[in-house]
């Protein structure tokens, strides 16, 4: 479903709703994973992803979209965003590329660019 990299988390979901893991996961190298107890969890991080999560069902609410969705299904769609950040002049996708996500302008501006052949 993804693959999850160096300074990744996943688990907080489970955590913050108090309920089963939604996935297995599996190592695909050898790897290093570092933890928090869900006690430690509740007293440091569980705001922190609540704020997060409130955010983002804010911003999914105020696109055309997502505007006329129930709150469960923006949830789902919220707990599954992945932020990116990118610099000025940065290529975000590029044309004739498989397509591998959607994107959504959080904050910033893109131009999109195609090229002609001009024959």
């Amino acid at each position: 479903v993804h693959h999850i990299e160096n300074g990744e988390a996943f688990g907080e979901l489970a955590l913050l709703h108090a309920a089963p893991r939604s996935a297995s996961i599996l190592t695909t190298r050898p790897t290093e994973l570092i933890t928090i107890e869900r006690s430690d969890y509740e007293h440091s991080l569980k705001a922190i992803h609540k704020q997060t999560l409130t955010e983002r069902l804010e911003f999914l609410r105020n696109l055309p979209p997502f505007a006329t969705n129930q709150d469960i299904d923006l949830h789902s769609i919220a707990s599954i965003l992945i932020p990116h950040r990118y610099g000025a002049n940065k290529v975000v996708c590029k044309d004739k590329a498989e397509p591998e996500h959607i994107v959504f302008v959080r904050n910033g501006s893109c131009r999109i660019i195609k090229r002609l052949t001009i024959i």
